[in-house]
Formats: structure tokens, C-alpha cells, sequence
């Protein structure tokens, strides 16, 4: 009685399957299953329990089966050497659960998703698990809890900014098939994935992973020199600011998108250092404001909406936590 029902929510199992393969390496296992429960859901490799309740014609579980087939890299084939490190299997995991939206559907709405599981963990994840954590060394009560499934899925989208495509996707690969059937540490993760990749990784673990907390850039000033020549020089000053951080966060790369008046707009690669600055560079136009992270290839601290306004209504802004009444 539930397999039209089933084919109907499962109809980008393949897709999602095919997205793994291309993002972690090959899947080691003969078959693949989805087996019906009660309630929960469980990875078990080749036989996926999962809830009936979820099948239900609709696509409203999908993130669910996405993130149940994931574990069969992050959890099954590679897992943490102690529950501590439960991000390894959970967070990469749940990271997995946005990631193959990018495939399945498109890379902007894969950008929504992380945006909004962000907003979620700076603004609910102290309150869920009553406190501010590092992933590293979590306690037996929060093993489970909102830092390791939805802040690990934040660092994962993270870890692939700092890397880059290339190197991220061709680093886990690596880093999943030389150990496989084994686990890791976060200790092992950070040098392994450094070797591989050629990226000293220190600070995003010592920054990301090994403290709690939070970071933000944010935008002082903004001095633009118009010259005769086409390019106008721009200089931004940039400072941080960390919430329930042990440390200030260093080598962060970001970008910084120069806007013209009538959108037209230009984007630049920087790395903040281990102190404020001012990054300075040429666009083609005078710009008349700046964006840090406007395409959010780092998550920091900072949780917004872009909308451009045509009619008149209530907005309601959630990432910005700010409601708009348009009146004209």
C-alpha cells in the first residue's frame, strides 16, 4: 500500500546516490536499502531504517534520506575513533544532507540551506544544548545534540570554503579511502587532510573546531581614489569580532563584493590575517557599498536577507530577524 507513496519520495534517491559518489569516492557495499519503521531512523550499512511516517508522497523527508544514505562515508565507512568527535559522523553527515541539493536541485538552493541551518546555530544552538561548545571533546549529554549535527554541518560548508572545490572534494576522497573500514580523530583528520591537500589546516581547527564559538567581519570604513584610469582604487577596513570564542579565529579567507549603483557588481578573494586591516584592490566602477561573504562561501557570524522590494506587504525576515511593513 506504500509503494507508490514511496516511489514518489524517493524519486532522487539516484540522483542523490550519483552526488555522493562524485563528492566522497566510491560506495563499498553490494546494495543499497531503505527498510520501513515505526519511528527513527538508523544507518545500518546496506539496510537504511527508516520512518514510515516520512513516506508519504511528498518530498518533505528528503533531507532525512539524504542524510541516512550519507553516513554510508561519513559513519560506516570512516568513523570517529570516540563518540567526542561525533561531528565526523554526524555533522559531515548532515553537511551531506545540503550538499547534494547543489546536484539535485541547484547550487543557490544548497546557499539557502546552509544560510538558514547558520542562522540556526548562531541564534538556537547555545539554547538547545544549554551552552556554547567546541565540536571537539563533546560531553556524553550532547553527544547528539544541536553543535554536533547542525554546527557540524556549518563547519563542513565551511571547511570546503577555506579548501576551495578542488582541493576539499579531492581531499576527502583521499582522506575517505586511506582510511576506510577505520576512524579518525580530529587530531588525524586536520594532519591527514593537511598532507593531502597541501593546506595547513591548524587554524581552522584550532579556530572552528577545538574552541566555541563564533567569529565576524565586519566593515569600518570604505575609501574609494578615482583616478583618470578606468580601475578605481578601494580600500575597505575590516575588523573582527568573536562571540563565546576562547580566541580570536586567524587565516580566514573572504571576499568582499563591491557594488555599484545600479547592481553591477564585482568581487575580490582576501585572507584576514590575525589582525584588523585594510585590504586594498582596483574595481571597475565606483562602488557604493561592500558585502562581506556575500555568496557565503564561509559562514561567520553573521545571519542576513537579500530581497529587493516591488510590492507593498509584510516581509518577514528571519536570517535578519527583522519583519518589513511595505507601506508604499
Amino acid at each position: 500500500s506504500d509503494t507508490t507513496k514511496l516511489k514518489n519520495s524517493f524519486v532522487n534517491v539516484t540522483q542523490t546516490y550519483d552526488a555522493y559518489v562524485n563528492a566522497y569516492g566510491p560506495y563499498y557495499w553490494e546494495k543499497m536499502g531503505y527498510v520501513l519503521t515505526t519511528q527513527g531512523a538508523m544507518e545500518h550499512a546496506t539496510s537504511i531504517h527508516y520512518p514510515r511516517s516520512l513516506v508519504n508522497g511528498t518530498l518533505s523527508g528528503e533531507d532525512i534520506m539524504a542524510h541516512e544514505m550519507a553516513h554510508h562515508w561519513w559513519g560506516n565507512l570512516v568513523t570517529c575513533e570516540t563518540a567526542e568527535d561525533m561531528w565526523i559522523n554526524e555533522g559531515m553527515t548532515e553537511f551531506s544532507s545540503h550538499l547534494y541539493e547543489e546536484t539535485v536541485y541547484s547550487k543557490e538552493k544548497y546557499l539557502e540551506t546552509v544560510r538558514d541551518n547558520a542562522a540556526l546555530v548562531i541564534q538556537y544552538a547555545s539554547v538547545y544544548d544549554n551552552g556554547h561548545f567546541a565540536l571537539h571533546g563533546v560531553d556524553h549529554e550532547r553527544t547528539y545534540g544541536t553543535h554536533t549535527y547542525q554546527k557540524g554541518a556549518m563547519i563542513g560548508h565551511n571547511l570546503r570554503g577555506y579548501l576551495g572545490d578542488s582541493l576539499f572534494f579531492s581531499g576527502v576522497q583521499q582522506l575517505l579511502s586511506q582510511n576506510k573500514y577505520g576512524n579518525l580523530n580530529a587530531d588525524q583528520f586536520r594532519d591527514q587532510l593537511t598532507s593531502i591537500t597541501g593546506f595547513n589546516l591548524n587554524s581552522f581547527f584550532d579556530d572552528w573546531i577545538f574552541q566555541p564559538g563564533y567569529t565576524q567581519l565586519g566593515i569600518d570604513s570604505m575609501h574609494v581614489f578615482i583616478s583618470s584610469l578606468p580601475e578605481k582604487t578601494v580600500t575597505i577596513g575590516v575588523s573582527q569580532r568573536q562571540r563565546a570564542a576562547n580566541h580570536a579565529f586567524t587565516n580566514i579567507p573572504f571576499t568582499i563584493t563591491y557594488f555599484h549603483e545600479s547592481g553591477m557588481h564585482e568581487t575580490r578573494s582576501f585572507v584576514y590575517t590575525n589582525q584588523d586591516a585594510a585590504f586594498t584592490t582596483q574595481v571597475p566602477f565606483v562602488p557604493k557599498y561592500a558585502v562581506i561573504n556575500y555568496k557565503d562561501e564561509v559562514l561567520l557570524g553573521t545571519t542576513s536577507n537579500e530581497i529587493e522590494i516591488t510590492q507593498t506587504g509584510l516581509l518577514d525576515l528571519k536570517r535578519a530577524q527583522i519583519k518589513v511593513d511595505v507601506v508604499n
